[in-house]
């Protein structure tokens, strides 16, 4: 594995310990001088031994670990690729390409402890719910007659190892972002076409023009350091097969240079319109994938990757005009009113015969896109012959050259209980326009 994947094996407790004291109102602040007087550790455990021994070991309740197979296989990728090219009078020039691969044992994040939704409603005297833990370091008190058996309250006590140990299960740091075990049973998939059309460079102009027509699919995006689970439900990966974050269906590439250079005309004529160098670039892509979270734990697991619920007959696109100013009437890209949380239909939010509460929407992993993205660049040259191969070049470029804006979202994870949700925050691209001049002398 990646060396910075494979170092947390010797990171996890007790090889390594990082420890965060929190000050709260019933700890008071802390101190330079007693920094261990109040927080959840009360002594020093620094400096620690290179190799702990029984006696020194120390393994702190919920610890995070990062665990590895004991055989790792490598993730690799096989590719293929078709062209098919023919060539034109006149110097024009076709080319269709296939590109396609696939990508095998790409390394994901699975929770080692999530916790466990257990539907229904607790009974009179604390029955009616179990596997709840009751007893052990992580225990919790029964609800009142009538409440949910699972809430974000106790998913401590709901910790898989918790309930499988209740004395030692709380050494383990649960949820999504806690314990993970990597493993090597992640997929991506990439099918690609590339049209081209080309005219070879004469002594009057060159045309290059492409279009990329193609699907990135995976189940999740490559993490670097796994620390956390990026998939929704760890019991099924592929329900997160979608979109790749970094997948875009169309691009499209224009790149004209075009120079007059006109002979029926008289010497004078020829001396003005003649030696004029024109280059357009037309850069054109589709909107980038984007993540509609939930925001909140639905499924009462604690892996904080749910989604939401589409409303049937709803247009999750709002097509409304962009314009300058803050707030929803301006800048609004997505229809708040399209997206439900799986628990909008439970008056109260009690699972007692509403079946939505512990499952998972029915919105895909990157399902919606940004807004496309336009770019068009330009550049105008007047040549002036010198003497022999000496030359003048005068040259205006311009970025944007029509100034047009091109919004997107300030983030690519759009999260359902955000006030500013579906709304446009920044511009992609290079923003305004730009001109800048040059002088070039060629010899």
């Amino acid at each position: 594995p990646n060396f910075f994947t494979g170092q947390r094996a010797q990171q996890n407790p007790p090889f390594a310990t990082a420890i965060s004291n929190t000050q709260t109102s019933k700890t008071g602040p802390m101190t330079f001088a007693a920094p261990w007087s109040v927080g959840s550790t009360t002594t020093n455990p620094f400096p620690q031994p290179e190799i702990p021994t029984p006696a020194t070991a120390l393994f702190f309740a919920q610890s995070q670990y990062i665990v590895l197979p004991e055989q790792f296989h490598a993730a690799y990728t096989m590719q293929w690729t078709l062209s098919v090219q023919h060539e034109f009078p006149r110097g024009w020039q076709g080319q269709v390409d296939y590109i396609g691969n696939r990508t095998v044992h790409d390394p994901m994040g699975t929770p080692l402890s999530p916790a466990i939704f257990i539907p229904g409603v607790w009974g009179a005297g604390g029955t009616g719910c179990a596997g709840i833990v009751t007893t052990g370091p992580a225990a919790v008190k029964p609800g009142a007659a009538g409440t949910n058996c699972s809430t974000t309250k106790n998913q401590t006590s709901r910790f898989s190892l918790t309930i499988a140990n209740p004395a030692q299960g709380n050494q383990i740091l649960g949820g999504g972002a806690g314990s993970n075990y990597v493993n090597d049973t992640g997929e991506a998939s990439y099918n690609g076409m590339v049209a081209t059309l080309q005219h070879r460079i004469t002594s009057s102009y060159s045309v290059l023009a492409n279009w990329t027509w193609s699907k990135c699919m995976d189940i999740a995006d490559g993490q670097g350091d796994i620390a956390a689970t990026l998939t929704e439900n760890p019991y099924n990966p592929r329900l997160d097969w979608g979109p790749c974050g970094f997948d875009y269906r169309d691009i499209e590439n224009v790149v004209v240079v075009a120079r007059s250079n006109i002979s029926e005309f008289n010497r004078f004529t020829r001396a003005i319109v003649n030696d004029w160098e024109i280059a357009p670039l037309f850069h054109i892509t589709s909107g980038q994938a984007v993540n509609v979270a939930s925001g909140q734990d639905n499924s009462l697991t604690d892996i904080a990757q749910d989604r939401p619920n589409l409303v049937p007959g709803v247009a999750p696109y709002a097509k409304v005009t962009f314009r300058s100013g803050t707030g929803e009437a301006n800048r609004e890209y997505f229809n708040p009113a399209a997206f439900a949380q799986v628990t909008a239909g439970c008056p109260g939010g009690n699972v007692n015969g509403c079946a939505t509460i512990g499952t998972y929407g029915n919105v895909g992993r990157n399902a919606f896109r940004t807004p496309p993205f336009f770019q068009f660049d330009g550049q105008v040259s007047r040549i002036f012959p010198l003497h022999e191969r000496l030359s003048l070049d005068l040259r205006l470029e311009a970025f944007n050259v029509l100034n047009h804006p091109n919004f997107t979202f300030s983030s690519v994870t759009q999260t359902l209980t955000s006030s500013t949700f579906g709304q446009i925050g920044t511009q992609a691209g290079s923003g305004a326009r730009v001109f800048q001049g040059a002088v070039k002398v060629v010899f």
